[in-house]
Order: structure tokens, then C-alpha cells, then sequence
């Protein structure tokens, strides 16, 4: 009873955020905990401004939820009805989220089906994998923290000719104008989008619903709305978008949150509008309680906090000076997450909201709603190829991988840069910047590293030093491996043959990164848009100061793209490893005479241990100390093979294998992994 009272007294208090900041730091923690301390010292610091007992009782509730949610049991089959909840283009197929009665699925098909349509699915459910290079992609937190539990695979999937009413509104929104803002965008207005970092613009925001808010509010003024009516009206208005945008998280906040306000401003007019977000933020968790484990509502959270909590810095008495601001601070508030920062997208990005929210929005709704004008038409597609256009030309400067400690502390100089005056505000500015660019001296403080990455099927492997980057191959996650070691420039790219298990990420390199030369097969025939390309063969040498790179095959055509892979040791203090790409047993046997007196320290397994591969005879003359294979887990070719395991082990070879062991770190001699 007493802990009511007091719960009646925290929803008339104005200081409600200090029970729901401390929820935010409590979910920050169970992710990452380091925030434990910062949770510490907040509960200590404000210990007068809350009741222990009610800060206990939602910081109990939010562990309980998260540990719920985390422990989650998903089944291994599925043999019931599901709704299409969303899809897009996948490669040749599409991709569907399916969800029952609980649980919400992935599942790949050739044939079209429409969104909110209902089907009968019975298959087997394949659990996300995540990969385990540092920084690298995560793809069952990816589709975790969406309340997304597994693929469907191995099914059979009948239409019901039944849709649902819940998601059917859905559909009205799949016009090929408001494409544009969803995730089914064509492929160049999503690269200028993502040059100038402003995919918040093109995914449903505050930005767009408030914009609508506020003339349907000019509207009913001028119409003489009852203030009552008024309010009840724009509720509907946000609930109908809700149901039309399928639940969106920005529609469920905003709806949330314009309840509230409701309700305070007719029953408790002391609390805060900050108050209110803090609010909204935590009864979404319960909801939603995945959204705990969704690193882009987080951010969203600290977005909204410091838009909230500096209002009057951002307020002017001009619209665009207040837009400038606004778009700046957003700008700064994502930099330690995003890792690119776009000066032009700074400069322009109040024009942008203009642009977009302002305009192409509304139009985008006029077009697919209400009428089909020929003159609307014309601006609307002048409109988008001019925001392709000033995208097309990438001025992304890539920051290094800011840990979380870095990142604490550039949001604590940022609160103090907002909060002082000119001097101490330049001191604080310099500061900023020191923050996002000390991880580039990291490289400068530890010997030479050589990783070996879990990119699932496929190749990737970077060498570290502090004279020298070599990037050899490069499947996936070789970009977010580059920006956690505070990379800006790779000395050689090279890439051992042009199938994609090797190549899929060269062309992101390039663009992101300061690539000084790129090696490949002299008589392979991939093409890169890149000046600097060096072709080799057997007998070319590759010199730097710490390196050296001496190539063995190929040393004719074998007309083979595998057997054509760059073959080559690389030599670093004292250290030899044989790459050996995808080549065949036969090239192995051209090999052999000239490796038979050369000390192997570590062997890259030619073909992810493919049985093609890795003779008796090449093993034995080789005899490396170390064999390394990478290799996707579960992976359909069945790799690596039982022959080559028992190969190596016969020659009393240390087997390391990126599907059991993850990513392989070989530093000072030692392995380790990451």
C-alpha cells in the first residue's frame, strides 16, 4: 500500500527521469559493463532526488525483463500459420519477416507473396550465427535486437488466400513514391543516402509525422477545433500511421508519448516533457522488451535526451538557424557510432531536411494517395535525382572504432562543450576531436599482428604493424576489423582470385579506406576502378620495412581460377606464412621442390580445407608448424575435409579453424582468439 502512495506521488513529481535514467544506464549495462559503474556513481550521486524503494522496484523489473528476454527458448521446428509481416528483394529471391502467435522469423522464397498476407510454413528453424571478428557484423544480435529468432529453412509454404486485418493497412503504404522511404530504395539513391549520412531522413521519423502533426494542428485551429477534439483527432491520426507503417518503433514512441502529454497536460501539469520521454522510452521496453538489445533505439534515446535536455542552445528566433543547429548536434551525437564523418552532409544537411521532410515527403504522399499530377510527377523525380547526384560523390572521412570507455567520455566533454563558455568551449571542441582520432596511433603501441577472420565461408586475413597494413583477401568484416584498429590506410590489398569468398568486400575498401596498391593474379580477370593494380606471378617480391612478400604461383596459366590463386610467404620478423588461395592438388605439385627447404611457420589451408587440396606429399614437405583454416560453420560443401584434418594431424600440425575457434589472432608468436 505504501509503495502506491508512493508511486502516485513519483507520477505527480516533476523529477520522474531520474528513476527511468537509471533504467536506460541499468540496460546499457547488462550490454556492455562498464556502465555499471556509471549506474554506480549516478544512484550514489542522486541518491536525495529518488525513493530507494521504487528505484529498486524498476531497476529489479528492467534486470528481470532483460533476463527474461535474453534467455529466450526459440523451437527448432515450425508447423503452424504465419502473417507476412514485411519483405524486400533479396538477390533473385525475396525476404520475408513471418511472424506467429510469438516469435518472428526470416524466411527466403522465389514466389511473391504481399505483406499482412497469411501462410501455412512447416520447416526447420536455423538460430543466427554471429561471426567473431572484433567490430565485425553480428547477425543474430542483428536480427535479435528486431525481435527477429531464426531463419526458416528447409520448408514447405502454402498461401491461405487469407490476409491480416492487423497488417493489411500495410499495403497501402507500398507505392513506388514512398519506396523511398523504406527499406526497399533502389540501390543508388541508397549509396548517396548512405555517403551523406542521412538515412534518418529516408526511414520514418519525428521529422516527417511531426511536420504532418503540425498541419492537420494549423488546420483544426483554423477551423475553430474544440482544444479537446483537437487532441483526440491527432491521437487517431498517429494511431492510424502506426497501424499503416506495420508498428514502427518511431510511430510507437511518438504515439506513446502524445498520450502522455494528453494526460498531463489534463491531469498532471508539473511534470516535465522530459519526464514524459523518459516515460515513453521505458513502457516501450515492456512492450518491446528486445528493443533492450537495440543498439539504434539507444541511440535514439541519447538523440532525444539531448535535443530534450539543450533545447534553448538549439532555439532561435529563426526557423533555419534553430534547423542548422538541430542538424549539427545530430550530426556530432552519432559520430562515435556511425564512424564517417561527411563534412559536405554537415554543411547542407538543414537544407536537406527542408528538402526532404518538408517537401519530398508530403509529395511522396500526394503522389501515392491522393493524385497522379504529370507536373508533381516531374518534380518528384528532379527531386530524388539531385539528392543521387550531390551523393554520388563520396566525402565519407572514416574514424577509427571508438570503444566504450572513448565514447563515454566524448559524450561527457560534449555536455561540457554545450554547457561552458567560448574559451572553455574551444578547449572542450579540440578535445572532441582528440577523442575520435587517438585510435589511429594504436598501431603505434604493439608489435605486429597478423589476423586470420571468422567471415564465415570465405577468406580474409589482415596484417598489422606499425610500418605496414596488408589486407590478403577480403570476404566480409575486413572493414569494421580496419576501423577497430584505427586503419586509414592499407599499403597492399591483395586478393588471391576473383571468386567472391575472396573479393565481396574490395570495392568498399577502396572507397573507404586509402588503398595504396591492389595485387592480383597475372592471369586472373577481375577489374577494379583503381589506378594502382599490380598483376604478378611466380618470382615477384613485395619489399616494405618490416615485410617481405615473395609470390610462388602461378607461374603459368592453368586456366583454372583456383589453380591461377596468388600463392605467396609472407615474411615478418623471423615469421613465414605460406597464402595459399584456392589452388589444387596439381599446382601443389609445382610447388613442392621450391618450399622443401623453406621454414613454414604457419599454413593458410588452400581452399577451406577442401579435399581438392592439401596433399599428403604437400603437407609432409611443407610440415608448418601451424595450419589455419578458414571456414564457414554448417557450410554446405561440407569443409573442411576429413582427409586434410587427418593430413595435418599425421604430420603433428596444430590445427586452428575460424568455425570452432572464431577469429585467430597470431601475435608475438602466440595464438589467440577474438
Amino acid at each position: 500500500m505504501q509503495l502506491l502512495i508512493k508511486l502516485r506521488q513519483l507520477l505527480q513529481s516533476r523529477y520522474l527521469y531520474y528513476y527511468f535514467l537509471a533504467c536506460f544506464l541499468l540496460i546499457l549495462s547488462l550490454n556492455v559493463n562498464f556502465f555499471f559503474i556509471i549506474l554506480l556513481v549516478y544512484l550514489i550521486v542522486f541518491k536525495n532526488k529518488y525513493h530507494i524503494s521504487i528505484m529498486i522496484f524498476f531497476l529489479s523489473l528492467i534486470f528481470l525483463i532483460f533476463n527474461n528476454q535474453s534467455n529466450i527458448k526459440i523451437p527448432s521446428k515450425v508447423n503452424n500459420n504465419f502473417t507476412i509481416v514485411s519483405s524486400k528483394k533479396y538477390y533473385n529471391n525475396y525476404q520475408y519477416v513471418v511472424k506467429d502467435g510469438k516469435y518472428k522469423y526470416i524466411i527466403k522464397d522465389s514466389k511473391q507473396y504481399k505483406n499482412s498476407e497469411i501462410v501455412f510454413i512447416k520447416g526447420d528453424v536455423k538460430q543466427f550465427i554471429n561471426l567473431s571478428s572484433p567490430n565485425g557484423f553480428k547477425k543474430k544480435d542483428y536480427y535479435f535486437k528486431e525481435g527477429i529468432y531464426g531463419e526458416i529453412v528447409n520448408y514447405e509454404i502454402t498461401s491461405l488466400n487469407k490476409s491480416s486485418y492487423l497488417y493489411k493497412l500495410t499495403n497501402l503504404l507500398n507505392s513506388n513514391y514512398l519506396n523511398i522511404f523504406s527499406d526497399n530504395m533502389d540501390d543508388d539513391l541508397d549509396k548517396s543516402i548512405s555517403n551523406l549520412n542521412i538515412f534518418y531522413l529516408f526511414s520514418l521519423s519525428g521529422i516527417h509525422i511531426y511536420f504532418l502533426i503540425n498541419i492537420i494542428n494549423k488546420l483544426m485551429f483554423h477551423l475553430n477545433f474544440d482544444k479537446y477534439i483537437q487532441q483526440v483527432v491527432i491521437i487517431l491520426f498517429i494511431l492510424i500511421c502506426l497501424f499503416l507503417t506495420g508498428f514502427k518503433f518511431v510511430l510507437l514512441r511518438i504515439f506513446i508519448y502524445q498520450v502522455l502529454k494528453t494526460i498531463k497536460n489534463n491531469y498532471y501539469n508539473n511534470i516535465t516533457n522530459y519526464s514524459l520521454i523518459n516515460l515513453t522510452y521505458f513502457m516501450i521496453v515492456l512492450i518491446r522488451p528486445y528493443y533492450m538489445f537495440n543498439s539504434s533505439i539507444l541511440l535514439s534515446y541519447l538523440i532525444v535526451s539531448f535535443i530534450m535536455v539543450f533545447n534553448e542552445k538549439i532555439n532561435s528566433d529563426s526557423k533555419i538557424v534553430s534547423t542548422i543547429k538541430l542538424a549539427f548536434l545530430v550530426n556530432i551525437i552519432i559520430l562515435p557510432f556511425n564512424n564517417n564523418l561527411n563534412l559536405v552532409s554537415i554543411i547542407i544537411n538543414p537544407f536537406l531536411i527542408v528538402l526532404i521532410a518538408y517537401l519530398l515527403f508530403p509529395l511522396s504522399i500526394i503522389l501515392s494517395v491522393f493524385i497522379n499530377i504529370e507536373i508533381l510527377n516531374k518534380v518528384y523525380y528532379y527531386l530524388i535525382n539531385f539528392i543521387k547526384s550531390i551523393g554520388n560523390n563520396n566525402f565519407n572521412i572514416t574514424l577509427p572504432y571508438l570503444n566504450t570507455f572513448f565514447k563515454v567520455l566524448f559524450y561527457i566533454i560534449l555536455i561540457i562543450f554545450l554547457i561552458t563558455n567560448a574559451k572553455k568551449r574551444i578547449i572542450s571542441f579540440y578535445l572532441l576531436i582528440l577523442i575520435l582520432i587517438i585510435p589511429t596511433f594504436k598501431k603505434y603501441f604493439s608489435d605486429e599482428k597478423l589476423y586470420f577472420l571468422d567471415v564465415g565461408q570465405g577468406d580474409a586475413s589482415v596484417y598489422i604493424s606499425k610500418d605496414s597494413v596488408i589486407v590478403i583477401d577480403a570476404f566480409r568484416s575486413v572493414s569494421n576489423l580496419l576501423k577497430y584498429e584505427g586503419i586509414l590506410t592499407i599499403d597492399y590489398l591483395i586478393i588471391s582470385h576473383s571468386d567472391f569468398d575472396h573479393l565481396n568486400e574490395a570495392e568498399t575498401i577502396i572507397e573507404n579506406f586509402n588503398v595504396k596498391n591492389i595485387v592480383i593474379s597475372y592471369y586472373d580477370n577481375v577489374s577494379f576502378n583503381f589506378n594502382n593494380i599490380i598483376r604478378v606471378k611466380a618470382g615477384y617480391k613485395i619489399k616494405t620495412k618490416d615485410v617481405i612478400i615473395e609470390f610462388l604461383s602461378p607461374n603459368k596459366n592453368y586456366n583454372s581460377k583456383n589453380n591461377n590463386s596468388l600463392v605467396f610467404i609472407l615474411s615478418y620478423n623471423n615469421n613465414n606464412i605460406l597464402y595459399t588461395g584456392d589452388i589444387y592438388k596439381e599446382v601443389e605439385v609445382d610447388l613442392i621442390s621450391n618450399l622443401c627447404n623453406i621454414k613454414i611457420d604457419i599454413l593458410k589451408v588452400a581452399h577451406h580445407g577442401s579435399k581438392t587440396s592439401s596433399s599428403s606429399a604437400f603437407i609432409s614437405a611443407i610440415s608448418p608448424k601451424i595450419a589455419v583454416i578458414s571456414v564457414g560453420i554448417d557450410n554446405k560443401y561440407d569443409m573442411p575435409s576429413n582427409e586434410v584434418i587427418a593430413n595435418l594431424k599425421q604430420n603433428n600440425i596444430k590445427v586452428y579453424r575460424t568455425d570452432l575457434d572464431g577469429t585467430i589472432l597470431y601475435y608475438n608468436k602466440e595464438i589467440s582468439f577474438r
